[in-house]
């Protein structure tokens, strides 16, 4: 039997149908509009705080949140930056970034996920909007397996608005929470003090495995030199308090003395190089570009046939098609971003019955293969209304395809291979393939998709989305196939650290801290 050579995926098409039925120069010119739009919100939310803000924290020799992740990160490495809207636009004014930069980096080749505070914003103070980010960073690194660093320079709560940070279980006090069940999962989790750090703020580093502490630099405490004073009429400084020496020779809270933040770097470089987390195997074959001839911006979030879509992301823009004839709502099957293999189910078409069993069908194999899935959500094809006008036989056909979604949305919900979810057109909904409540490992959205559908424009548009930490960024359709080979990397870490953890029983034992 004649065997054909290489592989056999089939390839999309490469240019665009004469016949489109909409026009790629006018969605193009949309998009373009809608880029720019971002990138103003963007250059904002990451400029940080003021020039005097920033001249200040200069002045007492300390580096700006990202020049010490940088200086952490491997040389080659490229920062994952997760919610840099967070806190765009709020009712209590813009709070850049949320007052942290959070974000994935390798260092020593293994994935760490890095929370910072930015002091030049608000002192590093935490706003509702900060605690949100927080949690949501948290919750990455449990669902991902990513060691954690964090890097405290913090004023604390922000008072005037502290109603709003402390109350309820998945607000202020949950991090600490977080943290413990992290360790306990055999998570590692690693701070380093390298400016203020005070009241609740002083559990977060003093609860992680390993402390590293910036001498004259770093200071915690619960409560400060005012309040030492006010209480008992003793003068001392913040040093005396709760600086390096205190914490690192009397109280033991701290692992690390550093003379400087140089030397904080070298000790957490060390501390992960410590982990000894083994290298990750791996299916990934060598990488290959689209071969598409137009740009990804002439089709993104139009009502367009989603292959034109993943032509623009695949490698060499080939597809292996699942149940192509039947189900035709739905787009599902199998290609490499990058060189990994991926599920991907898209909208293509109004999710009736057909689609909906399709997709769950697909979803089930993509698990059983531990494939991550990456959705292609476009809103626009949903055809609900039509459903429900009143006949017997609409009515028995909106039934099934009630059904049918159930029947997906319990297999995405169950699911547990990673996915990643992006939201391409149209407004979000639980209608959706994965929406942010079924909990995909990653969310983004295009530009020009919508949230809410409340006919506010503000309100709807995707940058309120990500302002407001419903997701994990709107990102340039053009960044689509960087952003997922960034979430394929770590899901690749994710599989094998797991599995390496559950090999020596750290996911089903508590893992006790010995703090002094």
């Amino acid at each position: 039997m004649l065997r054909l050579s290489g592989r056999t995926f089939r390839l999309l098409p490469t240019t665009l149908p004469k016949e489109a039925g909409f026009s790629p120069e006018a969605n193009k010119k949309c998009q373009l509009d809608s880029i720019e739009v971002l990138k103003e919100a963007y250059e904002i939310s990451v400029a940080g705080g003021s020039e005097k803000a920033k001249a200040i924290h200069k002045k007492r020799d300390k580096l700006f949140v990202r020049e010490r992740v940088e200086a952490i990160m491997d040389n080659d490495s490229e920062f994952f930056e997760i919610g840099a809207l967070a806190g765009w636009e709020m009712d209590y004014g813009t709070v850049p970034s949320a007052t942290t930069l959070l974000g994935i980096g390798k260092v020593h080749g293994i994935p760490v996920l890095f929370s910072g505070s930015d002091a030049t914003v608000k002192g590093g103070t935490s706003y509702p909007i900060s605690v949100k980010k927080a949690l949501r960073g948290q919750q990455i690194c449990m669902e991902n397996f990513l060691p954690a660093v964090n890097l405290v320079d913090s004023g604390g709560a922000f008072l005037p608005l502290q109603s709003e940070i402390f109350p309820d279980r998945l607000h202020g006090g949950r991090s600490f929470y977080n943290i413990a069940a992290a360790s306990q999962l055999g998570i590692p989790q690693v701070s380093v003090v390298c400016g203020s750090c005070t009241a609740g703020g002083a559990y977060t580093p003093t609860m992680c495995d390993e402390m590293v502490f910036v001498d004259k630099m770093g200071t915690m405490f619960l409560g400060g030199p005012p309040l030492v004073e006010a209480a008992t009429g003793e003068k001392v400084t913040a040093e005396e308090l709760g600086g390096a020496t205190l914490h690192c020779s009397v109280s033991g809270c701290a692992d690390y003395f550093a003379n400087n933040e140089t030397e904080s770097t070298e000790y957490v470089r060390s501390i992960v190089e410590t982990l000894n987390i083994p290298e990750s195997s791996s299916t990934r074959i060598q990488a290959a570009e689209p071969k598409t001839t137009y740009d990804i911006l002439d089709v993104a979030g139009a009502k367009c046939d989603v292959r034109l879509v993943l032509s623009c992301i695949l490698d060499n823009s080939k597809f292996h098609e699942f149940k192509q004839l039947f189900g035709t709502g739905i787009v599902a099957g199998y290609g490499r971003v990058g060189g990994h293999m991926v599920g991907f189910v898209c909208n293509n078409g109004n999710l009736d019955a057909d689609s909906a069993k399709k997709a769950a069908h697909f979803v089930h194999l993509a698990t059983e293969r531990s494939l991550p899935i990456v959705f292609l959500q476009n809103s626009l094809f949903h055809d609900d209304f039509d459903m429900f006008e009143n006949n017997r036989s609409n009515i028995e056909a909106s039934s099934e395809t009630l059904r049918a979604r159930a029947a997906l949305a319990a297999a995405v919900s169950v699911s547990k291979t990673p996915k990643v979810s992006i939201c391409c057109a149209g407004p979000s909904r639980l209608s959706d393939l994965c929406p942010t409540q079924y909990n995909p490992n990653f969310i983004f959205r295009w530009p020009t998709s919508t949230c809410l559908r409340s006919g506010v424009e503000d309100e709807d548009c995707a940058i309120n989305s990500s302002a407001n930490v419903w997701d994990d960024g709107t990102i340039d359709p053009r960044n689509t196939r960087d952003t997922l080979l960034k979430c394929l990397e770590i899901f690749e870490f994710t599989s094998h650290h797991k599995r390496h953890i559950m090999a020596n029983e750290g996911i089903t034992k508590y893992q006790p801290l010995y703090r002094l």
